[in-house]
């Protein structure tokens, strides 16, 4: 479990939605310290009533509302695919930011750049190499990377994990 790997005491999920992820995260860590943030008030909401104890704030991927290192792994899924990709390097050097150690990205990956119609919309949905832009945009060392399926509860995504503190990033 990708979990074990990290043993984090704390972790912020920009883009947390309802929280379900911070669900599963306190079930299986109870006194695991929580921050997350979301855009949608309504699903703030419901986050801060289904996670006990998380801090919920308002807040935009590009520029979290938190001091530098605030957690020991940061952590994003499904929403750098809502990043337009042109902002994609800047939102991943801002989880590095936020993050004591650990970085998670768990997204549809692609070898390529890839526009997918979403909900019947353009311009809302992109499939990426996330694990080169990040290898690319932030001083990261991976760790481990691997895809998460539907009978984990997922569709296949993938998932890449790193450590602060890699090479320096290549210009982008």
């Amino acid at each position: 479990m990708i979990l074990d790997r990290c043993a984090p005491g704390s972790v912020l999920e920009p883009g947390a939605n309802r929280g379900f992820n911070l669900q599963t995260i306190k079930s299986i860590q109870p006194d695991i310290q929580t921050w997350a943030t979301d855009v949608n008030r309504n699903a703030l909401r419901i986050l801060r009533r289904a996670v006990p104890g998380v801090n919920a704030v308002y807040g935009d991927l590009r520029h979290l509302p938190f001091r530098d290192g605030i957690a020991d792994l940061v952590f994003t899924v499904g929403v750098l695919i809502h990043i337009k990709p042109v902002d994609i390097s800047a939102c991943i050097q801002e989880l590095t930011r936020c993050s004591k150690r650990y970085i998670l990205i768990c997204e549809y990956g692609s070898e390529e750049i890839e526009e997918v119609a979403y909900r019947g919309q353009q311009g809302a949905l992109w499939k990426a190499p996330f694990g080169r832009i990040a290898e690319q945009s932030a001083a990261l060392r991976p760790l481990d990377s691997g895809f998460l399926t539907k009978d984990q509860g997922f569709d296949r995504v993938t998932w890449w994990l790193y450590e602060k503190g890699g090479d320096s990033p290549s210009p982008a």
